[in-house]
Parts: C-alpha cells; structure tokens; sequence
C-alpha cells in the first residue's frame, strides 16, 4: 500500500540517514551535511509550521522518502517541491507516485520544482509528470 503522511518529529533519525547518504548529497544544491541537532530542528519546525508542508511516503508500510512543498517566491498557492527517496528504493517509481499524488492534491497551486542540471532522473520524473523546464534547473508544472 502506497500513501503519503505528515511528518512527524519521530521521522527526523530516518531523514538524516537518507539526507546524509553521498548517492542522495549529490543532488543537493547545498552539498553540505547539517549536523544531527540541525537537522532535528528542521524537522520539529516542519512539524509545527505549516506554511512549508512535508510528507512521508510509505510504500508497503514502510518509510521510503519524503515530498517537501515549500513557499515559493513568497507568494500564496505557490510552492517548490522536492522529493528525497531512500537509496535503496531507487527505481521503483515510488517518486512518480508520490509526485502524482502531490499535483492532484495540490492542483490548483503553482508547483515549481529546482533540479540540479546533473539529476537526469529527477529531470526525466518532473517532464514525465506534466512540469516543463522554465530555466535551467527550474521546472513549472502546468
């Protein structure tokens, strides 16, 4: 069974593992790896501000990446979506499924997405989704 839920601070341990892992760190536009209290206080701010909203996706039960909206451009309905997949469940489409998800839930809101010129897949993902590239490393799902 496949869903998404909200972020809950519990989920901060599994979060660093996977932000933390160098195969995910690369597609990060900022290559460097917060510390573990750092990262804890990102988490417990995503928990109890919900301006920015953050998703676990549970595949088979089981935590498998997040889906990140963030306001975007400090407009209203407007967000920059990111998407952080564990490592080992890459490729099994879990990211589509997550972004399909989150464009019909958040269909009448302008989602943009930033993805690294290198990050071939997560470019092929967004174009496959309906975004289409507006700059170099930014996308507009239309």
């Amino acid at each position: 069974m496949f869903y998404l839920r909200q972020i809950e601070e519990g989920d901060a341990k599994i979060i660093f593992e996977w932000q933390s892992n160098p195969i995910t760190r690369q597609y990060f536009f900022d290559p460097t790896i917060p510390s573990y209290d750092e990262h804890h206080t990102w988490v417990r701010d995503r928990v109890t501000h919900h301006f920015n909203t953050t998703f676990i996706i549970i595949d088979e039960e089981e935590a498998s990446g997040i889906v990140r909206l963030d306001t975007y451009d400090n407009k209203n309905n407007s967000y920059i979506i990111s998407i952080l997949i564990d490592p080992v469940k890459y490729r099994k489409g879990l990211a589509e499924k997550a972004l399909m998800e989150i464009c019909e839930k958040y269909k009448t809101s302008e989602l943009y997405a930033r993805v690294k010129i290198k990050n071939l897949p997560s470019r092929q993902l967004f174009k496959k989704c309906g975004f289409i590239n507006v700059e170099s490393d930014l996308y507009l799902k239309k």
